[in-house]
């Protein structure tokens, strides 16, 4: 059974969470190939319980990436997933804003990493985002 918005680890339960990880925010041979990954996943205080779908933005551009622009990425790749869960992410992916400034940018519920699950989460989201990214990069997509 999923729980919204409730403490996992205080309730013993699951939450549902839309983790999120960009791969590509540094510059290769002139430009920025940038893959943002959105997975939808329960987890319980330690452990990623399921994974529920994942979804993609891609952005291919020459100028270096600012806050908005990771922002509307995010965005986009949340938004296919229908879902109100609340993202979460690593710090850095929103250059260590306060995480109330990124929620408004976002216009979702949104929290940086606080337990291992959620750590986990986000380790799926990356490990999907660089898979992409290897594979746009190898085909010359």
């Amino acid at each position: 059974m999923s729980i919204w918005g409730t403490n996992p680890a205080a309730e013993g339960g699951v939450c549902r969470l839309t983790a999120v990880d960009i791969s590509g925010r540094h510059e290769r041979d002139g430009r920025y190939l940038m893959v943002c990954a959105a997975v939808g996943v329960e987890t319980k205080a330690d452990a990623v319980d399921a994974v529920g779908a994942m979804e993609f933005d891609v952005l291919d551009t020459e100028r270096e990436p600012r806050f908005e622009v990771v922002v509307d990425t995010v965005s986009r790749a949340v938004s296919r997933l229908d879902s109100d869960a609340t993202v979460v992410a690593e710090k850095g992916e929103f250059y260590n804003k306060p995480d109330w400034i990124v929620e408004g940018a976002l216009g979702t519920g949104f929290k940086y990493v606080e337990t291992i699950g959620e750590r986990k989460a986000v380790g799926v989201a990356h490990h999907a985002a660089y898979a992409v990214r290897n594979l746009l990069l190898r085909h010359d997509i």
